[in-house]
């Protein structure tokens, strides 16, 4: 099993959900180590739905925001799905 730092990470039947650790996701060493893992937990065999909360998050840099789009290409690329919730102002 994987160990995350950054992120929680559940699974619930077929779909996997994570939150980030940091509230503040606005600097490049942040977005680098942020963007690994959840890129390695949508590389997982069992993640065809991955849900990713934003509750937690206050600041977020357009870099990040670049990750989440190519989350969702790789999320596409395998037959998956992404879905974004808790997104707040």
């Amino acid at each position: 099993m994987n160990v995350y730092h950054h992120l929680g990470v559940w699974k619930y039947g077929s779909v996997i959900a994570i939150r980030f650790g940091d509230h503040r996701i606005l600097d490049e060493p942040t977005v680098k180590k942020l963007g690994d893992e959840i890129y390695d937990v949508a590389d997982r065999p069992d993640c065809q739905c991955l849900v990713v909360n934003l509750a937690s998050v206050e600041g977020l840099s357009s870099i990040m925001l670049g990750k989440l789009l190519m989350l969702q290409r790789k999320m596409a690329l395998k037959g998956g799905k992404l879905i974004l919730c808790g997104i707040g102002p």
